[in-house]
């Protein structure tokens, strides 16, 4: 009977493995530990499908794979570069997919207890492999190539398809774009008033003309950090990019002498550009397979909506857990039960959890989990590529309810 449950359970099944240590799982009799050992093997053949799916994900910064509004709006920006400035000395940096840890992380000063190392944000591949996280992970490779090659004053422009772990709703997507615009410098100092017209002409490139501001920030790899969001409604404010001016020691790393050099670094988002400038309101547009919006994300000119305003339709959803949840995790799970048809869910709202409450009749190797969490969520169901009608949320719906009960009583099994 179990055998029927191992597709429904595998994602989940990732989280515990990731998540919890060995000293905190239960202590669970021997045909309990074979379940999970046959289990575990299972869930190992399912991640490597799930990488192998990863991987075929088109990158659509990337303009060999043909013209899309992501790498086209690159394009714009290095434009303006190469317009507003003297000559510049503009360098592409790209990378695969999978990074190690060492680059992601520890080369760019980022603390241990980090959030943005968990498993709940991040896919990792193995202990010291992941999936791209962020493209300021290409960095620590260019500054070596500075150095190697004595360069005195270069930009460097590293895009790219990055992956992580993410909430559902229209404004964020699981395969985020990433743009890192990188300036280092030997002689005259890099100072704050530089890194100003930096985002001046990366605005100015965009070329939308909309109201942002600027507050203060903090990253383990710059100092005097900044981070921009752009107005895009009377009360609607998305993150477009953050900056600031190298560290120091990040130069030192690759054997520039940061008395000599200096460094401007930025970030931004290539998707919530996009949607910027074309004045999209739902970041699911930029894949779209149906062929009246594909067409449209071939330029950067503004998107014309191909149907009338849609219905959405609300679901309620409650289970049960051994296992503490957070929003992430239940995304990832509604996107791994519905496959393709998670396309047609707008937004995953988690509800405050209900008091830890107790559940009788545990197995006697699991007593001292005495108390387990009862989860609510809601789902909005609506799609701006086609209509969804109240049936197929139903089917769709059935589906993750069946699901839900049967992840929940693998872990009381007896």
């Amino acid at each position: 009977m179990y055998t029927q449950l191992f597709p429904l359970f595998f994602s989940f099944l990732s989280l515990i493995l990731f998540s919890i240590s060995c000293e905190a799982m239960p202590k669970w009799p021997i045909k309990e530990m074979d379940l999970l050992a046959s289990l575990s093997r299972k869930a190992l053949s399912h991640r490597k499908e799930k990488l192998a799916h990863f991987l075929n994900i088109r990158d659509l910064s990337d303009p060999s794979h043909g013209p899309h509004a992501v790498n086209l709006v690159v394009d714009k920006i290095k434009e303006t570069f190469s317009s507003k400035l003297d000559n510049p000395s503009i360098l592409f940096c790209r990378g695969g997919p999978i990074s190690d840890v060492t680059e992601e992380f520890d080369a760019l000063y980022i603390p241990s207890t980090d959030k943005q190392r968990s498993s709940r944000y991040t896919r990792y591949i193995s202990e010291k492999q992941i999936l791209r996280s962020h493209t300021t992970a290409l960095i620590p490779r260019f500054l070596k190539k500075i150095r190697s090659e004595n360069i005195n004053d270069v930009y460097a422009f590293c895009p790219g398809m990055c992956y992580r772990r993410t909430v559902i709703n229209k404004m964020y997507t699981s395969e985020p774009h990433k743009l890192d615009i990188w300036r280092i410098k030997r002689g005259n100092l890099l100072e704050e008033r530089h890194l100003e017209d930096l985002i001046e002409i990366v605005l100015e490139g965009i070329g939308i003309g909309l109201e942002y501001r600027t507050q203060r920030t903090s990253h383990p790899y710059t100092l005097k950090g900044l981070k921009i969001d752009l107005k895009l409604g009377a009360d609607q404010w998305i993150r477009l990019m953050e900056c600031g001016q190298a560290l120091p020691q990040l130069l030192e790393d690759s054997g520039l002498d940061s008395k000599k050099y200096t460094g401007l670094a930025l970030g931004l988002g290539l998707d919530r550009l996009v949607m910027a400038v074309k004045h999209l309101d739902d970041i699911r547009l930029l894949r779209s397979d149906i062929p009246s919006i594909k067409s449209q994300m071939t330029t950067l000119a503004p998107y014309e909506p191909t149907i009338d305003r849609y219905k959405t339709f609300t679901r309620n959803f409650t289970f049960t857990s051994l296992f503490d949840i957070e929003e992430e995790d239940l995304c990832e799970l509604i996107r791994e039960i519905l496959g393709e048809d998670s396309r047609f869910v707008e937004k995953l709202q988690l509800l405050s959890p209900d008091n830890r409450f107790p559940i009788m009749n545990l197995p006697l190797s699991t007593k001292h989990y005495t108390k387990v969490n009862r989860y609510s969520f809601n789902l909005i169901f609506g799609s701006n590529e086609e209509k969804i009608t109240s049936n197929q949320v139903d089917f769709l719906s059935a589906q993750i309810t069946t699901a839900l009960h049967n992840i929940q009583k693998i872990p009381l099994i007896n």
